[in-house]
């Protein structure tokens, strides 16, 4: 009995996970894919006939909505003239520019009217007035 313990054991357990392993997939043949047979120069020729056909009516539809669109957008708009007009660029005027007294820092000669002003403090290149000028368009640049 001891022998048969030691020959039925075994092989009990390996049917039992032999039991839960599972089971292949059935065998399912591969399907054939359906391959058409090849065209005829003859056919060919149709299909490449109704492709050309089937894109130049394409190109016709598309132009043609371009057009109808373009019509649309013209007759929406008014037949007036815009009122905005760009502004123009302000005409520089030229001023002139005075000249340095000789040995009197902070001082130029006006030159409309010759006589001293007195520009200390104020830069190079800017535009001033003489206060004692009775013209206040007589107007000059800074050496």
């Amino acid at each position: 009995m001891k022998s048969s313990k030691k020959f039925i054991l075994p092989f009990t357990a390996a049917l039992m996970v032999g039991a839960c392993a599972p089971l292949p997939a059935p065998y399912e043949p591969q399907r054939q894919l359906d391959v058409p047979a090849p065209l005829t120069t003859d056919q060919q020729t149709i299909l490449d006939i109704k492709e050309r056909e089937d894109q130049k009516e394409a190109e016709a539809a598309q132009a043609a909505a371009a057009k109808k669109k373009a019509e649309d957008a013209a007759a929406s708009l008014p037949n007036t003239q815009p009122s905005y007009t760009p502004p123009v660029a302000p005409v520089k005027k030229f001023y002139p520019t005075a000249a340095a007294a000789p040995g009197r820092l902070g001082y130029v000669f006006n030159p409309y009217t010759q006589s001293l002003v007195n520009v200390k403090g104020i830069a190079s290149g800017r535009l001033v007035v003489d206060p004692n000028d009775s013209d206040p368009t007589h107007k000059f640049r800074v050496p």
